[in-house]
């Protein structure tokens, strides 16, 4: 019995004088590490961004834990534990640090945001991924925010570790 997390059959997707994947197929099995390697215009983004909803296969089928996930849009691909951990943070300006790590996801109570909760589950992130004293969940963004590269490595996986526990998560790097 295959203990497969991810299973994606025969999935392709084409632009406009493009065909950037071609009936890709793989399964990626509870613990894999799995490295997408080739040169530029290999497909290896355009892979990511369907497993993270932002473009639609023409054709084939993913899945997650068994449930078909093909035609999810970033929301539910996040809802479903998918993460991403861009090459580039994508840092809001002006907002806190908790505020960051679970924009799109904000705890609520009906509709008011609960503060007291995201702080307390951003320490308690911060604490899991062992960064307690890096970052404080009450930190403001800056205006222009681009962490360098002593600090990034450091935050990425806070960032891909928010309230709901991913399931699977890439990242991608050129470096």
């Amino acid at each position: 019995m295959s203990d497969a997390i991810l299973d994606i059959s025969g999935v392709s997707k084409a632009f406009p004088n493009v065909r950037a994947l071609t009936d890709l197929s793989l399964s990626v099995e509870r613990g894999e590490v799995v490295a997408f390697v080739g040169e530029n215009g290999a497909g290896k983004s355009t892979l990511l961004k369907i497993l993270g909803g932002d473009y639609r296969a023409d054709s084939g089928t993913v899945t997650l834990d068994g449930n078909d996930i093909s035609h999810v849009d970033p929301l539910h691909a996040r809802r479903a534990g998918f993460r991403l951990v861009r090459q580039e943070p994508e840092i809001i300006p002006h907002v806190t640090a908790a505020e960051n790590i679970f924009a799109g996801e904000l705890p609520r109570h009906g509709s008011v945001v609960d503060f007291a909760a995201m702080r307390r589950d951003a320490v308690a992130l911060f604490a899991s991924g062992g960064f307690t004293g890096l970052l404080s969940p009450d930190a403001i963004a800056p205006k222009r925010c681009r962490p360098g590269p002593r600090l990034r490595p450091r935050t990425d996986p806070v960032t891909a570790a928010t309230a709901c526990t991913p399931r699977i998560a890439f990242t991608k790097d050129t470096s």
